[in-house]
């Protein structure tokens, strides 16, 4: 059965990471088509609890990763 609870939880002035996994997916490294495959298989891992960031830390390491993050803010 999946866990239904929210994965991370917008905390104000923070951010709460409720879930920990790795991708498992299996697909071929190609730029143009890897976010369609992102995500299709996790393993998560239980009993890890929760993680907390700051909302700027956390929204600069998701810019890293993804350079248009928050340009349609």
């Amino acid at each position: 059965m999946i866990n239904q609870r929210r994965m991370v939880t917008d905390k104000g002035e923070f951010v709460q990471w409720n879930r920990f996994g790795i991708d498992c997916t299996e697909f071929e490294p190609r730029e143009d088509i890897l976010p369609q495959y992102i995500g299709k298989n996790q393993k998560w891992f239980d009993g890890i609890g929760s993680f907390v960031f700051r909302k700027s830390e956390y929204k600069q390491c998701i810019k890293t990763f993804c350079p248009s993050f928050g340009t349609d803010n």
